[in-house]
This record gives structure tokens, C-alpha cells and sequence, in this order.
């Protein structure tokens, strides 16, 4: 069984958070193979959190049980829908509420039912899901030791125009990096994934964005994920001069890179699956 916690961090001796929508680290501990895995939330930082798409989130990773303080109510919706069982476990650590439930010393969480809202449904599409290698030769800044695989296609579900019929533009993404092999680094590696908006041959600035690079920085082979705003995502163009977004024509081009400041990883195998929420 799968169990999704609200936490201050990423292990379980961190705390649980009080408010589901606003904790910095959404923690997922698997009781059979006594693994956890974590998703850091970038999106606490929203006015509105970043609650229906981490409950969506967690949703599609199977948990059936959720253990937070407090929930607001198009979250507790989705995971009632879903079956999944909410129970508080705040104040005290993740492996407190974990020992408490066990014996059965958690309490449930309630919404009553005239507050409850009117069933709802959070759109996504899986965006990119690649498994893919760099071996250090493939620069293209020659005072730059960052390395890219560019020219990426999209995954074929994706849709071009992120405003029609669904307005993926103020939304949030969710990705997720497993690093599967690499030679150990001192320092991180810092890794970007980036889609361009216009095609070059069409326009002569090409506006893009791009992951924060801290966000998904590793030394050693593992798993790495966050939920971020989309409106967060760095902006840039190549000759410096920022454009308009044309959101009917959301991208062109996928691209991945990373940045090894002098280190020697490579080469480095890792599958990226990046997904788009509403």
C-alpha cells in the first residue's frame, strides 16, 4: 500500500505539514517495500497551492491513503473520488503518523457534506516521456561544458494550442527525472528541460522556457521531482529580447541539457516524463 504525507521535507523524520495544498515536500512511502519517494512543491508559493494537481498527483501513483493537517476542499473531493482515505497526523513526524495508523490512532478527516463541491476533473496530458543519454559531446556554446540533446519530439498526445479548449497557460507542470546511470559527481549536475515557442525559420527570436535548474540538480543516480507554476518558468530568447508567448502555438522543439561545471558524469542515462496540468 501506498501512503501520501504533507511534509516539511523529505525524509520521515520530517514533519507533517499542516496546510495539504502548501507543504514545501509531498512524501510517498510504500509500506510493502518500505521505500519512500518525495516531490518537492514549488507551487506552495500560488495563492490557490497547487492542491488539485497534487491530489491528482498522487492519485495516479496509487495511493490509497493521504495523512496531512489540514485539506481544502477540491482536494479532498478528487481523493474521496478516487477512494483514497484521509486522516490528520499533524502536529508530529511522518513516522509518528505512520506508527499511529497502524494502531489505528489516526483520525479521520471530514468535510461535511453541505460544503462539499460539486465533483470536479483536473485536465493534464503527458507532455514528454523519454528515455535518453548524454556523453559529454554534444556542445554547442564552445566556453560552455553544458551538454544538450536537442530537436526533441513531444509525445504525440500532446496538444499544440494550450489555451483552446483547455487553458493549460496559467497551469503547473509536474516532472519527473530518474537518473539511471552516471558517474558520481563532488558537486550537482544541474538539469533543464526546455521547449522552444516559435519555430527559427519563422521567427527570428525564439522565446523559451525552462525548468529551474536547482530544482532537478544531482550528484548520484536516483529520483528527482517537482511541481512547479508554468508562469514561474524562466523566459528567455536567444538574442536577449523577451516576446510574447503565443499560446495557440505553445511549442516547437523539446530540448534537455545539462551542465556539469567542469565534472565529469558521463555518460548519463535518464528517462523524463514531464506532464501539463490546467
Amino acid at each position: 500500500m501506498k501512503i501520501g504525507f504533507s511534509a516539511t521535507g523529505r525524509d520521515l523524520v520530517e514533519n507533517v505539514y499542516k496546510r495539504f495544498a502548501k507543504c514545501p515536500v509531498y512524501i510517498i512511502y510504500d509500506t510493502k517495500s518500505k521505500i519512500h519517494e518525495y516531490i518537492y512543491n514549488y507551487c506552495r508559493y500560488d495563492e490557490k497551492g497547487a492542491g488539485s494537481v497534487s491530489a491528482q498527483i498522487l492519485i495516479n501513483k496509487g495511493v490509497e491513503i493521504v495523512i496531512t493537517g489540514e485539506i481544502d476542499r477540491n482536494s479532498y473531493d478528487l481523493l474521496q473520488g478516487s477512494s483514497i482515505e484521509i486522516y490528520t497526523g499533524y502536529p508530529g513526524t511522518v513516522f509518528e503518523a505512520l506508527e499511529k495508523l497502524n494502531i489505528g490512532k489516526l483520525e479521520k478527516i471530514k468535510i461535511p457534506p453541505e460544503k462539499i463541491s460539486e465533483k470536479i476533473q483536473v485536465n493534464y496530458f503527458n507532455f514528454f516521456n523519454k528515455t535518453l543519454i548524454l556523453d559529454g559531446n554534444k556542445r554547442l556554446v564552445e566556453n560552455f561544458d553544458w551538454d544538450f540533446l536537442l530537436k526533441q519530439e513531444a509525445t504525440k498526445s500532446s496538444p499544440l494550442n494550450w489555451l483552446l479548449p483547455v487553458d493549460y497557460s496559467t497551469g503547473s507542470y509536474y516532472l519527473m527525472l530518474e537518473v539511471l546511470k552516471m558517474n558520481n559527481t563532488a558537486n550537482p549536475v544541474e538539469f533543464e528541460f526546455v521547449w522552444c515557442n516559435l519555430p527559427e525559420q519563422e521567427h527570428k527570436n525564439i522565446p523559451h522556457r525552462c525548468t529551474f535548474g536547482p530544482y532537478c540538480s544531482f550528484t548520484s543516480p536516483g529520483l528527482y521531482q517537482h511541481i512547479a507554476r508554468i508562469d514561474d518558468m524562466e523566459k528567455t530568447s536567444v538574442d536577449g529580447i523577451e516576446e510574447d508567448w503565443n499560446w495557440e502555438r505553445a511549442y516547437d522543439s523539446p530540448f534537455v541539457l545539462i551542465k556539469p561545471y567542469g565534472q565529469n558524469p558521463f555518460p548519463v542515462e535518464f528517462k523524463i516524463a514531464v506532464y501539463i496540468f490546467e
